[in-house]
């Protein structure tokens, strides 16, 4: 059977060098505070599945119709403005002017910066340092960074792998 990531890495026809990625992705994103997903990975756990079969549970829970996605969509269409902008800062500048949130740059519980997002983002520099998407999307957060003070949030980053690895839904 093997290790959770690499068969999420061949089934999703993933290239190999981008395993480790996924790797830290599901660690990052299994237990993250009290949520349902948490719950249910937590919850599985106990009964003594393994620890592939619990994170599964978990990612089926972030499925479940009563969960809000709404970080999610928003970060999604965020980057999609991005990938197709002419200049990839415009679609943040424009919510800027009219005083909108910036998807993906929210405030976490914690009112810290999310270590989980801070991990991310330095393996993602890394391994998608001559990467033009990634390029783009770090002009994005330089700029966010100045205007707002605020870092990436977890959930951009997970949206911008789930993009680059062409993940749907």
């Amino acid at each position: 059977a093997g290790p959770l990531h690499q068969h999420l890495t061949k089934g999703l026809r993933i290239a190999p060098k981008y395993e480790d990625m996924v790797r830290r992705m599901l660690v990052l994103s299994v237990d993250h505070e009290f949520t349902p997903m948490t719950y249910a990975v937590r919850t599985t756990a106990n009964t003594g599945i393994t620890p592939y079969a619990a994170a599964v549970c978990g990612l089926l829970a972030s499925r479940g119709r009563r969960i809000s996605a709404g970080r999610v969509e928003q970060a999604v269409r965020l980057l999609s403005e991005i990938a197709g902008a002419k200049d990839p800062c415009e679609p943040v500048l424009a919510r800027f002017r009219e005083g909108e949130a910036i998807a993906g740059f929210d405030r976490n519980v914690h009112g810290v910066e999310d270590p989980r997002a801070a991990h991310l983002m330095k393996h993602m520099m890394d391994v998608f340092a001559h990467d033009v998407d990634f390029r783009r999307l770090t002009a994005v957060i330089d700029l966010v960074r100045d205007l707002t003070d605020q870092p990436p949030a977890f959930v951009l980053l997970a949206a911008f792998l789930g993009r680059k690895f062409e993940m749907h839904g």
